[in-house]
């Protein structure tokens, strides 16, 4: 790149992203609160290496000379990688879709602009008939074929972004997944192009042409794309949403649509876990994501917002099986 790099838009985003990240590079830790703990810079079960999502904050706790420490997701990506902190910069911004084709030259929501050797594009909502088939991002040269992919259209079914889902292993051998969402972009001189970029912040909520189409239905948000669609399947009378980004990205989406909706929150069935140093429970994600939607849904202007219960569903099923057998 000709100019500096903007190691603080790249922090910035990563950071935005951290919860979903992180573990990613470190699998096999756990979290505790804001810190995800594992056993070093390579992942795995154990609590001496931490990284605060909240701030981007880690270290390797240690009495040696190499035990290393950092106050951003750049350095982090950096040690994790053993490359230099501009190398890092690059290509983590890379990943981020904030460098490279179709990326634009400033970020409203950076903290500053980031340089560019390409022109600005201009995003394409609902994508363009002309434009090329999504199919070929659909097939990474290490993961292979996407193992899911959703479809984000806006009321009228226009295609507004592609959300993909590779499952695949970790670096120790157990399931893990790999999420990419990926826009059209209109560039100057003319062509289209899906790029790994996020479409801008608000961003569309899933199934916005089934929740359209049935006004008078009770509306369902749950956590992710694949449940949405699970749930649907079930109870198809019903319209089943999510946003998009993961539990810590309710804030980023557009929950207009529930303005005059009943609304119902099915959160995931996380479990809660013990901070091991406090002694007191730390509240699964899940239900973080359900009291940051039902926030965002009455501010939206919802007509009433609810949330299942799922403990009683968890003794109602122990029931109806005991019954069975």
């Amino acid at each position: 790149m000709g100019d500096a790099l903007d190691f603080r838009g790249v922090a910035a985003e990563a950071l935005s992203r951290a919860h979903d990240l992180v573990p990613s590079w470190l699998p096999g830790g756990r979290f505790a609160g804001h810190e995800y703990q594992c056993a070093d810079r390579h992942g795995g079960k154990g609590e001496s290496f931490s990284v605060n999502v909240a701030t981007g904050r880690w270290a390797e706790f240690g009495d040696g000379a190499e035990a290393l420490r950092g106050n951003d997701l750049v350095s982090l990506f950096a040690a994790i990688h053993g490359i230099k902190q501009g190398e890092a910069c690059q290509r983590l911004g890379g990943e981020l879709g904030l460098f490279g084709p179709g990326a634009p030259a400033a970020r409203r929501d950076s903290p500053r602009a980031v340089a560019r050797d390409e022109p600005e594009g201009e995003i394409c909502r609902p994508v363009p008939a002309d434009a090329p088939s999504y199919v070929s991002v659909l097939h990474d040269r290490v993961l292979g074929a996407a193992t899911h992919h959703w479809r984000y259209e806006d009321a009228q079914g226009g295609l507004l972004m592609i959300v993909a889902r590779w499952s695949c292993l970790d670096r120790h051998g157990q399931p893990d997944k790999k999420i990419r969402q990926f826009t059209c972009w209109k560039m100057p001189g003319g062509d289209l192009r899906w790029t790994p970029k996020w479409i801008p912040r608000p961003r569309p909520l899933y199934r916005l042409r089934q929740l359209a189409a049935a006004p008078d239905a009770l509306v369902v948000v749950v956590e992710g794309e694949k449940a949405a669609e699970a749930g649907a399947v079930l109870w198809p009378d019903l319209v089943w949403t999510t946003s998009p980004g993961g539990c810590k990205s309710a804030r980023d989406a557009d929950w207009s649509p529930l303005c005059g909706r009943v609304v119902v929150l099915w959160p995931d069935a996380d479990q809660a876990k013990v901070d091991p140093v406090s002694g007191k429970l730390i509240e699964p994600a899940g239900y973080g994501y359900a009291r940051a939607v039902a926030k965002a849904a009455r501010a939206a202007g919802a007509a009433s917002v609810r949330q299942v219960d799922l403990a009683s569903l968890a003794a109602l099923r122990a029931r109806v099986m005991g019954g069975i057998r």
